[in-house]
């Protein structure tokens, strides 16, 4: 049932006088709905066009208005997010806005088909009772009333959580089980039309796959840097970041350009009814040559942020990079960004600050403890580390030639070349890895001989951090992290010495 709101006006009937009445108003209700799976296309009976289909949302908002009107309640406001899901951790605008409203003191009460809609993470849930702080009732119309302001209440709720995380968890299982199947029967795995293709990725598309063509052997033959080609695709009005909103460096790392098929980063198998626009040759020169140590696009800035380029994406070993995210946009919360880093393949992100604050305090605790070791002088001359010096160098200058060398080898297959190329890389990495061993780290040295290494930090410059950080550091991988767990949780850091 629903309940009322009373609130309190003073009235003056003469000077010096003063009545009390009680003025009852209606409850304020929220509707919110969602819907995780992106709705299909219809065609708009008024204006023939193709927009989403919204009846699972419009059937969930009707039924929640017919709940308000059965228990007098006056709804203000309804709250909707399409494709959204609420298991993942991503950012749910309208929720957000839900949630603003509320600490604004605008809503009395929210209506959802079913606590499903609301949370399935126990940490949302958690979130949720915060927010609401025993002054919102919760309204589900499948899973009953949700009582947060009692134990008891908050007791169901996390066991109705518990019970969608689960699901939600089983679902996740049986979507990457069905596409570790369709990429290794090579079928494609999402339909969509990726620059170069049409009708689900089955046709090509001549004018953008001869650009695709043209881009690949500039980079390889001449090495056209990809800001030049992004130009020149402009200029032809050839949008690489129109609606497809793909930048030419993932346009080209593709593997289906070649009619390959890959999960999870890895090549598995080749498409079927996929068409490709250049060789596999071709794509395993191009990923070769992108993935050169230290190479850029373009001279650019130096970099502002601490972590940037240095951390590891662990769904898909690439460098996480420093973007930022869109917060807010309500009416009582003005829209901002917020710093983070992120994967460019949409794989593992963080939220920069607190992230940059436990790097810090990791690093700053290992120089104090390892100060004296830090200090002691390297020998120079030693012919363990000149040998190993040496080969790192032989290393580098055979990856590099490794794009040359297939072109003139026909002989040699792409799984081979594949093959050879990460031996290479993973010999290198041992290489590298005894080098940070026995040489010495001037940088973090030189930081070190101050009484106050806290304060020495504080003086440097970023640059200088980022130099101490890779000196110290072999590697940091990011996993996927719910978004309200710590910074640093799933995420490993090895460092460079014993």
């Amino acid at each position: 049932m629903g309940y009322m709101t009373q609130t309190m006006v003073k009235t003056s009937k003469r000077k010096g006088s003063h009545d009390s009445t009680t003025i009852t108003r209606s409850p304020r209700a929220a509707i919110y709905t969602r819907m995780s799976p992106k709705p299909r296309k219809v065609i708009d009976a008024k204006t023939g066009k193709l927009v989403p289909d919204e009846a699972g949302v419009d059937r969930q908002e009707k039924d929640c208005r017919a709940r308000a009107k059965r228990d007098g309640y006056d709804v203000v406001g309804v709250y909707c997010d399409l494709a959204t899901s609420a298991y993942k951790a991503r950012i749910r605008p309208e929720y957000e806005r839900m949630l603003a409203d509320v600490e604004a003191g605008l809503i009395d009460v929210i209506i959802v088909y079913s606590a499903d809609r609301l949370y399935r993470r126990l940490a949302d849930l958690e979130q949720l009772v915060r927010a609401l702080d025993n002054r919102v009732q919760v309204v589900a119309l499948q899973s009953g009333d949700i009582d947060l302001s009692t134990a008891d209440g908050r007791m169901l709720a996390r066991m109705l959580g518990a019970a969608a995380q689960r699901e939600s968890e089983k679902m996740a299982e049986r979507i990457s089980r069905a596409a570790m199947e369709r990429a290794y029967n090579g079928t494609v795995t999402d339909g969509y039309d990726y620059f170069g293709y049409c009708n689900g990725g089955r046709d090509i598309v001549p004018v953008e796959a001869e650009a695709i063509r043209s881009a690949v052997e500039r980079v390889l033959n001449e090495g056209t840097a990809l800001n030049q080609i992004a130009k020149d695709w402009q200029a032809a009005g050839i949008g690489h970041s129109g609606v497809r909103g793909e930048g030419v460096h993932r346009v080209l790392r593709r593997p289906d350009l070649a009619g390959l098929s890959q999960y999870k980063g890895k090549i598995v198998g080749k498409l079927v009814d996929h068409p490709a626009i250049i060789t596999p040759e071709q794509h395993y020169a191009i990923v070769a040559f992108l993935n050169q140590p230290g190479r850029r696009c373009g001279v650019g800035k130096p970099s502002t942020s601490l972590l940037g380029e240095i951390m590891t994406c662990d769904h898909c070993d690439q460098p996480l990079a420093a973007q930022s995210r869109r917060v807010g946009g309500g009416p009582r919360s003005p829209k901002r960004r917020i710093p983070i880093y992120g994967c460019r393949d949409g794989g593992s992100r963080r939220d920069r600050e607190p992230v940059d604050a436990a790097i810090t305090e990791l690093v700053l605790a290992y120089l104090a403890k390892n100060a004296g070791a830090l200090r002691k002088p390297v020998k120079k001359g030693s012919g363990s580390t000149s040998a190993a010096a040496s080969e790192a160098q032989a290393l580098r200058d055979k990856l590099a030639q490794m794009p040359a060398l297939l072109a003139g080898d026909t002989a040699m297959s792409p799984a081979d070349y594949g093959a050879a190329v990460n031996a290479l890389r993973d010999r290198l990495h041992v290489v590298e890895s005894q080098l940070a061993v026995t040489s010495a780290t001037p940088a973090a040295a030189s930081l070190i001989v101050h009484n106050d290494i806290r304060a020495a930090w504080n003086d440097l410059d970023m640059p200088t951090r980022r130099t101490i950080i890779r000196e110290l550091i072999a590697e940091i991988r990011v996993g996927r992290n719910p978004r309200y767990a710590p910074p640093m949780d799933n995420i490993t850091v090895t460092w460079a010495t014993s």
